[in-house]
This record gives C-alpha cells, structure tokens and sequence, in this order.
C-alpha cells in the first residue's frame, strides 16, 4: 500500500506515461501479495485444522482415511473407530 501512495504522489507531480505505466505495475503487484497471502493463510489454516483432527482423533484412538481426489479437503475426511 505503501508503494501506491508513494507512486500516486509522484504520478501527481510527473504525470507521464512512466509513472502510469509504473503505478500499474505496482498495483498489479499489490493485489497479487495480496491475494498470495489470503492463499497462505487459508492453507496454513487448513494445515493446522489437519494436524489438529490427527492428534486429536489419534489420542482417541481413531483412523483417519483421507482420499486422494481434487473435492474440498474436508468433505474427504472419513474417520473410524479402531476396534
């Protein structure tokens, strides 16, 4: 955000087809880190709430068989009780 406001200023004093060539870019940039961080932060998400269910049904004695397809990771999950 910061690269925007300090490409916007200089847009704004130079306003030449440069700066908008490079506001562009730098705001190009920033919705991609964006978009790249809400990514991570869903998959670590994701990560974390797996090694959760695995200790958590491991400690209760239970199995957890995950398939193997391209469906939502949690709709895969099927867990049973170890006799």
């Amino acid at each position: 955000m910061i690269f925007v406001w300090l490409i916007s200023i200089l847009n704004f004093a130079f306003p030449t087809n440069f700066y908008n060539l490079l506001f562009n870019l730098l705001e190009f940039l920033n919705v991609a880190i964006a978009c790249f961080t809400i990514f991570k932060v869903f998959l670590l998400r994701g990560l974390l709430l797996r090694l959760t269910l695995i200790f958590t049904l491991h400690s209760t004695n239970t199995v957890i068989i995950v398939s193997n397809n391209k469906s939502p990771p949690l709709a895969n999950w099927i867990s049973s009780e170890v006799h």
